[in-house]
């Protein structure tokens, strides 16, 4: 599968689950900053063309934007990508 049909996928998903509109390039790079690594080329994608969270597998994608739901992505990573030490940091 493509990383474009991935996205239309997400987008069918986003839609009947009626996700948060996308964000802009400007809040990834907020996110980046605060967890201390950029969000894979894929991600990123998803994030600014197709939903701020709210699709994918279980509850999806955590939101950027803290307005949006109880967790976000720059809070459940604020300290690294995994803060128990189990996963490197690269």
């Amino acid at each position: 599968m493509t990383d474009d049909e991935i996205i239309e996928v997400c987008r069918k998903i986003a839609r009947e689950r009626q996700a948060p509109p996308p964000v802009l390039p400007e809040d990834i790079a907020g996110a980046e900053g605060v967890i201390g690594f950029v969000f894979p080329a894929l991600l990123r994608r998803l994030y600014t063309e197709v939903s701020d969270g709210g699709f994918g597998p279980v509850d999806g994608v955590l939101p950027i934007d803290v307005g949006q739901w109880h967790e976000h992505i720059a809070e459940a990573n604020e300290h690294g990508p995994d803060p128990t030490g189990g996963v490197p940091p690269e």
